[in-house]
């Protein structure tokens, strides 16, 4: 498992990066929150990295903050999916981790995609 990367940006759109790490580029999902803390593209930037393996595909989600890394764990554990966890921490971070502080699972009722961008519907 890939749980950390370091390198130079060598794309940046939203929710998606390419990190240049010694010649090979790694396409990595990322949050907005993390997307604007990260710098130019060129520019030197450390992620957390989730590896995920699928029989069709091996998807990164990285991370700034520890912290959204846990928070996307914990959503994923509590049936969202990947994509749509990724959206998360930048629409309701407060009230997510005062979930897992609280060990509710159960308040999150689901995630769903709404046009162009996600909904979280909590209790």
């Amino acid at each position: 498992m890939i749980a950390h990367l370091r390198g130079s940006i060598l794309e940046k759109h939203p929710n998606r990066i390419v990190i240049d790490v010694n010649g090979v580029g790694y396409d990595i999902f990322v949050p907005l929150s993390t997307f604007y803390g990260l710098g130019d593209a060129g520019s030197a930037t450390a992620l957390r990295i989730h590896t995920h393996v699928r029989e069709d595909a091996i998807v990164l989600f990285g991370f700034l903050d520890p912290a959204e890394k846990t928070l996307f764990i914990f959503m994923k554990t509590a049936g969202a999916t990947e994509h749509v966890v990724v959206a998360v921490p930048d629409l309701s971070k407060a009230s997510v981790a005062a979930a897992v502080r609280a060990q509710h699972s159960k308040t999150f009722l689901g995630a769903c995609s709404a046009g162009s961008g996600y909904l979280l519907f909590f209790k």
